[in-house]
């Protein structure tokens, strides 16, 4: 018999045991005679015998039902009887709450399963238990004990028809409890009436008792859905006009024998109107016939399941896709299923049942592997083998296999046999590396991504630690103006630029040297093995000069430059992260000084990054802590030396760094998007102050306030609605606030500019064009936009004592302006000649040191004080 063949002899050999145990104690007459004790001594000996187990107990719940009483317990080894243990449910509940939800308790590995662990300590330990297999007893819907299969020894695993063998045990049990409880009854009640002890007797199943005529004389309540009408309806009638179809069928012949020859007989048939499978008793008695009915459907059910289950087997080892192998220990033969072979592309006489069959197609550097597993598993060092190799096809291609397998052991524990199969699983392997490739690599590039450019760095690290000559170098490379490209020609052409630029690196570059794409136009590349840090700086002029060669781009010619930063090796940095930072601290160097340039890493650069962190930190807190000042510096009327307004100029009270001036600040501010908060900010101070000074001062000195914008600000789509709110806060007069902008600031965009301050312009706020002249300069967008006043700045006014150049500049810009219907205001005035030219070029407002520093709210307020007693010669109470 071949090895499946066996297996499957071997499981209907347990199943012929099982079921000729369950005849037998059928057939017991103790089961009917009520001999409780004996029956029980029976059952759990056979049972143990059966099952191979070392013990077999019968428990029942106490009258309080807070507990189980062992009633018969049989142990195998020294082959007694015994009883007394009782365990209660307080000490273990999830066995007990098991009892009542589930027909068996299979426990494989009793131990870990949650619902034997509780025994762990106090009954398996000590025992030396590994595995449960317990039935619950019911008795009439109730559950009223258990009958508890315990294996000593390796784990065990019950196999289906296992559970149900000691389900059936219980059952079995059941009976016997049944009949004892029928004797009790019968003891009670046989001085009154014989005829109602033969019916108490088979009250747990349909019953019903017909007289010599055939006529129905007692049903019990079992009965009437089984004969689908009620006892009212049949007691007195006539079995055969009730049910004139039984005639036809095997009750009637069987009813016969039982009344022509006065003996009992059993049978079972299958009704299709009940749509139920019965086993029918028919006793004749003295004055009738009694009839006891049981419902099989359920056992007819689980036997046509069995069998299902059999020739499921047989077919699966035909029509497995997967190979089946059965390996014969003791001899070495092995049995390879035509699906084995099939994976491997033979013929079904193509391979031999010997081991060299399979150990000579596995790969050399897989083999040892496999032996080893299988070596250990047979040992009974791992539960199953199972490995992942490869197996040389009949192509001579190797296929990727998951082979598993299981050994059978004698009672020693020694394997004799072994049995598992084999699994293509090339497909699944390729998917796992594509998967893995995937993870590790660019969708967009192919090239290497973030995670594999930082293991490879990790490792060239830690070799470098190891050989102190051994030298390396991190570039970040950042394309110039990509956003451009992208803007202009589209996204798809964009991502066109990146792949072909991939390229350029993968051919530019040393076989040897990694090339990574971070996201977007953001590459970085390791340089592995460098004889010098030079040969570093070389390389990145050699990417500068690929990068800027022309792209074709669905016919259009494209150019790009690159930002470059270079952070070599560093013995005081050990870690990735480190060098990645440090190349990205050069590149935004390289792109601050211009861009199309590489810039080598120093520790300065690191330590400004440091600096310029903290300073972006205390800014985002500053405004939270209100350290942030106004001072006001003073505007005069040149033609009048009266005082106009302020310039609202704000300052940074630090904590730890004293007064800051905005030039310190201010690019960070704009760079991080903080300008738009502080902004606000400046705009909301200026305007209270002004009109605490308005309400002071207003009636005799016509004051304003200049507030400078930024570019955030001024395409911030709520500008207009923050002006409005905060004038209607502060209460100040559109007419008192003049807002500056800059040249750079409408470049960009200057039709939305323009709108935006054609809107402000009708609010009747003033506008200034600060810094005119330091810029892009052009007389086409300063004629169409709102503004009515030009600030020269201070470079200009500084240089006018020096150089005629500069006095006639300062004359052109004030030409401008008044042409333009505009007035002039100039900063940075410093002296009396300054003052004097100014004065005959017909400038109208200045402000700078000459009259006043930046002031404080309060010495603001005195410069206040000082110009209205000049105009009125009066002071204020």
């Amino acid at each position: 018999m071949d090895g499946a063949g066996a297996a499957l002899g071997g499981s209907e050999g347990r199943l012929r045991r099982q079921n000729q145990t369950l005849v037998d104690l059928s057939r017991r007459q103790k089961f009917y005679r009520g001999d409780f004790q004996a029956a029980l001594a029976e059952i759990t000996q056979m049972a143990a015998s059966t099952l191979e187990v070392e013990r077999v107990g019968v428990f029942l719940y106490n009258a309080d039902r807070n507990a189980i009483q062992c009633i018969n317990l049989y142990e195998r080894g020294p082959n007694r009887h015994s009883q007394g243990i009782t365990l209660f449910a307080k000490d273990y509940p999830q066995y007990f709450q098991a009892l009542e939800s589930e027909r068996i308790i299979a426990a494989h590995d009793a131990g870990a399963d949650p619902r034997t662990a509780e025994f762990q300590p106090n009954y398996l330990i000590p025992l030396g238990l590994t595995s449960l297999l317990d039935a619950p007893i019911w008795v009439g819907g109730t559950m009223v004990g258990v009958v508890c299969h315990e294996h000593m020894g390796l784990k065990r695993y019950w196999l289906p028809e296992e559970q149900s063998f000691a389900g059936a045990i219980a059952d079995m049990v059941a009976l016997a409890l049944e009949a004892r409880d029928r004797q009790q009854a019968e003891a009670e009640l046989q001085k009154t009436n014989q005829q109602l002890r033969n019916i108490l007797e088979s009250l747990t199943s349909g019953f019903f008792s017909l007289n010599e005529t055939a006529e129905f004389t007692y049903i019990n309540p079992q009965a009437e859905p089984l004969l689908q009408h009620s006892r009212a309806e049949l007691l007195g009638h006539n079995l055969w006009q009730f049910f004139p179809a039984l005639r036809d069928s095997s009750f009637f012949p069987y009813y016969q024998e039982a009344i022509t020859d006065q003996v009992t007989v059993k049978f079972e048939d299958y009704y299709p109107r009940l749509n139920r499978w019965l086993e029918i008793h028919i006793c004749p008695f003295q004055t009738g016939v009694a009839v006891y009915l049981a419902d099989i459907s359920e056992r007819k059910r689980t036997e046509a399941a069995l069998m299902e289950t059999k020739e499921r087997y047989a077919l699966a080892i035909q029509g497995a896709n997967d190979g089946i192998w059965d390996w014969n220990l003791v001899n070495n033969e092995i049995y390879f299923s035509s699906r084995w072979k099939t994976i491997l592309g033979y013929s079904e006489s193509e391979v031999d049942n010997c081991l060299e069959e399979w150990f000579s197609r596995i790969h050399p550097q897989d083999l040892e592997r496999v032996k080893l597993k299988l070596n250990l598993h047979q040992q009974g060092q791992s539960s199953h083998f199972e490995e992942e190799y490869r197996l040389r096809h009949k192509n001579g291609k190797y296929r990727w296999v998951l082979s598993r397998g299981i050994a059978v052991r004698n009672s020693e524990g020694k394997a004799y046999r072994m049995a598992g199969s084999l699994s293509d699983i090339s497909e699944q392997r390729l998917a796992q590396e594509q998967l893995m490739h995937d993870a590790l690599h660019d969708p967009l590039t192919g090239l290497p991504n973030r995670t594999l450019f930082m293991d490879r760095l990790r490792q060239v690290i830690h070799h470098a630690r190891r050989h102190r000559n051994y030298n390396f170098a991190v570039l970040f490379v950042d394309l110039d103006r990509f956003k451009v490209i992208n803007d202009s020609l589209g996204h798809l052409a964009g991502d066109t630029l990146l792949i072909e630029l991939a390229h350029r690196f993968q051919i530019g570059l040393r076989p040897d040297d990694t090339v990574a794409r971070l996201g977007g136009d953001e590459f970085v590349i390791l340089l592995d093995d460098l004889l010098e840090v030079e040969e570093s700086i070389r390389i990145a002029h050699r990417i500068q000069t690929l990068v800027q060669q022309p792209f074709i781009i669905n016919g259009q010619t494209v150019f790009t430059s690159a930002s470059i930063g270079i952070a070599p090796k560093d013995t005081h940095h050990h870690k990735p992260e480190h060098y990645l930072r440090n190349a990205d601290i050069a590149m935004y160097r390289a792109k601050a000084a211009g861009g199309s340039r590489h810039v080598l890493f120093t520790s300065v650069m690191h330590t400004s990054a440091l600096v310029r962190l903290q300073l972006e930190t205390d800014l985002r807190q500053a405004l939270e802590r209100q350290e942030l000042r106004l001072q006001y510096q003073p505007i005069l009327c040149l033609n009048t030396d009266q005082i106009v307004g302020f310039e609202a100029l704000v300052r940074w009270q630090h904590p730890r760094d004293g007064l800051i001036a905005p030039g310190h600040f201010i690019t960070v501010a704009e760079e991080t998007g903080l300008i738009v908060p502080i902004g606000e900010w400046v705009l909301q101070e200026a305007c209270r102050q002004m009109q605490c000074w308005h309400t002071q001062f207003g009636q005799v000195l016509p004051l304003m306030v200049s507030v400078n914008l930024s570019s955030k600000q001024l395409s911030q789509p709520d500008l207009l609605q923050q002006v409005d709110r905060m004038l209607a806060e502060t209460g100040l007069r559109p007419q008192q606030l003049k807002l500056e902008i800059t040249e750079s600031m409408i470049l960009d965009n200057t039709e939305v500019a323009r709108q935006t301050l054609l809107k402000l312009k009708e609010r009747q706020i003033q506008l200034s064009m600060d810094d005119f002249g330091t810029g892009y300069s052009s007389l086409n967008y300063l004629h169409r936009l709102p503004i009515d006043l030009l600030k020269i700045d201070r470079s200009f006014i500084h240089e006018m004592d020096s150089g005629e150049e500069s006095r006639e500049l300062v004359r052109a810009i004030i030409s401008i302006a008044h042409s333009l219907k505009m007035q002039v205001i100039a900063e940075g005035i410093e002296t009396r000649s300054q003052l004097e030219q100014l004065h005959e070029l017909g400038c109208e407002f200045g402000q700078g040191y000459l009259f006043s520093t930046p002031l404080d709210p309060e010495p603001a307020a005195d410069f206040l004080q000082q110009a209205f007693l000049k105009q009125t010669n009066s002071p204020i109470s």
